[in-house]
């Protein structure tokens, strides 16, 4: 699975992939990180657990997505995100 921990090892790989340098990422995620946990607080009552623990996990996956713009299959391929379900199809 994809981490911010396997990513932050290689910076250059991580700024190639995500567009920003590791340190800018960990001022995003520290600006992002409290309002993050307070969204993720009001939808604790039901769902499924997320697969990215985190924040720090799932800033890169958005910042992925954005900046390639691929489909949820390409990720799900490398496990960074799960496959939505297919909804009235």
């Amino acid at each position: 699975m994809l981490t911010y921990e396997k990513l932050s090892r290689k910076p250059g790989t991580f700024r190639r992939l995500t567009g920003v340098s590791v340190g800018v990422f960990s001022e995003m995620a520290g600006k992002i990180g409290p309002l993050w946990e307070k969204r993720r607080n009001n939808y604790e009552k039901g769902g499924r657990n997320h697969a990215l623990p985190g924040v720090e996990n799932h800033l890169p996956a958005m910042l992925i997505y954005y900046r390639c713009y691929v489909t949820y299959e390409f990720m799900g391929f490398f496990s960074i995100v799960t496959k939505p379900p297919r909804c009235g199809r």
